[in-house]
């Protein structure tokens, strides 16, 4: 009688495929067939030698426009000038940090430094950063004093932007311009003083509404006063709790502004 009972022999009759490393961490230890995988398929989607060669310029591209974007932030306006298309240029980068900060070093510049390159300028206002989105409306409003019939139509339709820089930014332009060039755009300032977008305390956003709205004639504002008043009544209640500091509105501006929606 042989030691195996029944003449079965270890090996004999069954023939089975060697366990490969992989198989036998199946069953140690599940968790490290997985991270194994997972390290597998990550490197599977690195990128080919071309590619990496590729993002390594791009990346040493952004970091010298950043250092030269702070050299030219140091600028005065003048000399800023002489570096306007280099500026534009910058606007192409695929770093949201390069653009809005290019957008924003274009905005110290003068109207007609900007004005040949309005249209690279402009294909920003729908930009996905609101820092850009603001940077455009101010330059927009240095190119409204100019050419009023162009662009303030523009800064009106920016009032009802999502972001409040970019409102503020809007109404502050608007703020500049003529009367008779605000006059089209009445009722899209005039709805600004309902919007529930601002606290309370965004008293500065709705004094540059009320002065802007001011200027206006009172045949313009008459369809809005009920409005006008009960926003400048806002203003000067809430001002008067902090020791009757009236902030942007002086006392004397409060005064003429309550005469204009009035008449």
């Amino acid at each position: 009688m042989t030691p195996y009972g029944g003449g079965w022999k270890p090996g004999h009759g069954h023939k089975s495929e060697p366990l490969k490393p992989l198989d036998l961490l199946k069953v140690i230890q599940p968790s490290i067939v997985a991270k194994c995988s997972e390290l597998e398929e990550a490197i599977r989607k690195l990128p080919s030698p071309p590619e990496a060669t590729a993002m390594a310029v791009e990346l040493a591209t952004i970091k010298l426009h950043k250092a030269e974007l702070e050299r030219l932030g140091k600028l005065a306006p003048d000399e800023l000038k002489t570096h306007t298309s280099t500026l534009v240029a910058m606007l192409e980068s695929s770093d949201m940090g390069v653009c809005a900060s290019s957008m924003t070093t274009l905005s110290k510049l003068a109207q007609e430094d900007l004005a040949s390159h309005t249209a690279a300028i402009t294909g920003r206002l729908e930009d996905a950063d609101a820092g850009v989105r603001a940077a455009v409306v101010t330059i927009v409003g240095k190119l409204a004093r100019e050419d009023p019939a162009t662009h303030t139509a523009t800064l009106a339709a920016k009032l009802e932007d999502a972001d409040g820089g970019v409102r503020r930014a809007a109404i502050r332009a608007l703020h500049e311009l003529a009367p008779e060039d605000l006059a089209p755009h009445t009722a899209a300032i005039a709805a600004k003083l309902d919007d529930k977008r601002h606290g309370h305390g965004d008293d500065d956003f709705w004094c540059l509404v009320l002065h802007t709205l001011g200027k206006l004639a009172p045949d313009e504002l008459a369809p809005h006063t009920a409005a006008f008043e009960a926003k400048l009544r806002h203003i000067q209640s809430t001002r008067s709790k902090k020791n009757g500091d009236m902030g942007a509105l002086e006392p004397e501006e409060v005064s003429e502004l309550a005469k204009r929606a009035r008449r």
